[in-house]
């Protein structure tokens, strides 16, 4: 192959993404996407001084001298194929990586590990996203991306690559920004809990985060607000979940975190005293003042309305005081006014029939702009990728622990025949907030065997 570009190149790789489904949905039309988005590439490429390597399927491969030239095309490409009208009113959605190395080449084209490196990158894309190497990203920082800017993912570990790559997002203008974490990779970071073989995977936790991620992108691209009432038994991570979200998430998003605490008396407002001293302001006034739910819940909207998309966390509500949700009932029916995702999240499994919380769901349940997130436990097959570094009997964990994360990770750490003071703690704190009648049917079935027909 004669005629390539040498010494330093950017490379450009881009692939449809599902392409498989959308083959079966389109049909015969199929085939006409697929040609229109090669033309969309092939212009934009051509227009910024690039030159096509290699195609196949619905994969290409671009060369550019120069960094900004190929992000300039991908900036290009992505809106060009965002504003074209796909067939049968589908979305064809392309993921880009973009990496600059200085590749050997030969007859047969370019080889090396920057061309590997390249295409691990936009293998860690999502449809719509471009991604870019730390290599590309240093030269792009000083240059002009008109509608465009960089936005740091952090380290992670590409398959088969012997050394994490510091990952950037190309955020375009008008396009969605918010997106899951990088697929199919590890980030680089310390570790949490429910993980296995030492990564930082949360497992079993991938469909939620997405879940999150698509309700985030919807603020970010329609600017209406959307609640998600997140719920769960006590440890099953509904915390650690939305730290992780909130952390992959913080370059893209405001974050404003509030959290009730297990309180014999309930501060008032508790959880948004955390928030009004992140943001100070009117909220901070109103609420150190001790307003009422209704101005709280008035300087708040006006504080998630005065960005452009912001993240708002309550954690633990079945702890909340009933001022608290007096303001969590007038937010959650007018979030769609504002641009932010507001996660609720709550123990399902001490929620008794007249708790305040489960009146206020009911009633929040049928907004419009509300989808609930059910966490539940960990599966037999991730109880067993938790058990195996450890060389611990994966059923008889199972069997234990009900799949639930804290318990297991709990019991992995303390390695003693028994369930370790902390799980026992736990289970025992639960049983002492039963009514009198529930203790009673939880001693009786303590006392016989593992299932007990009810």
């Amino acid at each position: 192959m004669t005629g390539l570009l040498t010494g330093t190149v950017t490379f450009l790789f881009t692939d449809i993404e599902g392409s498989t489904e959308l083959l079966k949905r389109l049909g015969k039309h199929y085939g006409d996407a697929l040609a229109a988005h090669r033309r969309i590439l092939r212009a934009t490429v051509r227009d910024h001084g690039g030159e096509e390597v290699d195609t196949q399927g619905d994969s290409f491969l671009f060369a550019f001298p120069r960094a900004e030239e190929a992000a300039a095309a991908a900036v290009d490409g992505q809106r060009a194929l965002a504003a074209h009208d796909w067939p049968a009113g589908t979305r064809l959605l392309v993921r880009m990586g973009i990496h600059t190395a200085e590749p050997t080449v030969s007859d047969e084209g370019y080889y090396g590990l920057g061309l590997h490196r390249a295409a691990r990158i936009m293998a860690a894309a999502h449809g719509g996203q471009v991604l870019l190497s730390l290599a590309t990203s240093s030269i792009l920082e000083d240059a002009t991306l008109p509608g465009a800017t960089l936005h740091d993912l952090g380290e992670h570990w590409l398959k088969d690559l012997d050394r994490p790559e510091h990952i950037y997002q190309l955020d375009v203008a008008g396009l969605r920004t918010a997106f899951p974490p990088p697929g199919g990779v590890q980030r680089v970071r310390t570790a949490q809990p429910a993980t296995a073989d030492g990564t930082d995977e949360l497992l079993e936790r991938s469909e939620a985060l997405s879940t999150l991620a698509d309700s985030l992108a919807a603020v970010a691209e329609t600017a209406r607000g959307q609640l998600v009432l997140a719920s769960g038994e006590a440890g099953v991570g509904k915390t650690a979940l939305l730290r992780r979200f909130c952390d992959d998430h913080r370059q893209s998003a405001r974050i404003l975190w509030g959290a009730c605490d297990p309180l014999f008396t309930p501060r008032p407002l508790g959880p948004l005293l955390d928030v009004a001293e992140l943001v100070g302001g009117e909220l901070a006034g109103v609420v150190q003042q001790g307003g009422k739910p209704h101005a709280v819940a008035t300087a708040l909207m006006q504080e998630l309305g005065s960005r452009e998309t912001t993240i708002l966390v309550l954690d633990d509500l079945h702890w909340a005081d009933e001022a608290t949700l007096d303001v969590v009932a007038l937010v959650g029916r007018r979030i769609d006014a504002v641009p932010a995702l507001a996660v609720l999240s709550y123990r399902d499994d001490e929620l008794e029939r007249r708790h305040p919380l489960r009146i206020l769901l009911g009633a929040l349940a049928t907004a419009r702009s509300a989808r609930r997130l059910e966490i539940g436990a960990l599966t037999r097959e991730a109880i067993s990728r938790l058990a195996e570094p450890h060389g611990v009997d994966a059923g008889e964990l199972f069997q234990k622990t009900g799949g639930n994360p804290f318990f297991a990770t709990e019991a992995l750490a303390a390695q003693e025949a028994e369930l370790p003071h902390t799980v026992r703690e736990a289970v025992l704190a639960r049983a002492a907030r039963l009514t009198p009648h529930a203790a009673a049917l939880l001693e009786a079935v303590a006392v016989a065997p593992p299932h007990v027909p009810l």
